[in-house]
């Protein structure tokens, strides 16, 4: 119950939201050569820089949040273990 009430004061006094998950993932918004924006997610920072050092990517920014909706449709996964299934978009089962 502590936590929760820690969770509402930061989330209202500060005006921000927070990534309490920052062991778990990482976020990075890159580009390459032709300036096109890279939307990357891993479980560490150095999957991150090794995977934009192979492809030549520029690291622009690292985020804190990422509203799940957005890592879901545009963030490319690039860590070491497969995707896991809370980032996959749940689809309806083919007729």
């Amino acid at each position: 119950m502590q936590k929760k009430i820690k969770l509402y004061e930061d989330f209202f006094t500060n005006g921000k939201l927070k990534n309490y998950n920052t062991n778990m993932t990482a976020y990075a918004n890159a580009k390459d050569k032709e300036n096109a924006r890279k939307y990357l997610i891993a479980d560490t920072h150095e999957e991150i820089d090794g995977y934009c050092s192979e492809r030549e990517y520029e690291v622009i920014s690292r985020p804190n949040y990422v509203e799940p909706g957005m890592v879901c449709h545009h963030f490319e996964w690039v860590g070491k273990r497969p995707r896991p299934a809370i980032y996959n978009i749940s689809r309806p089962y083919p007729k």
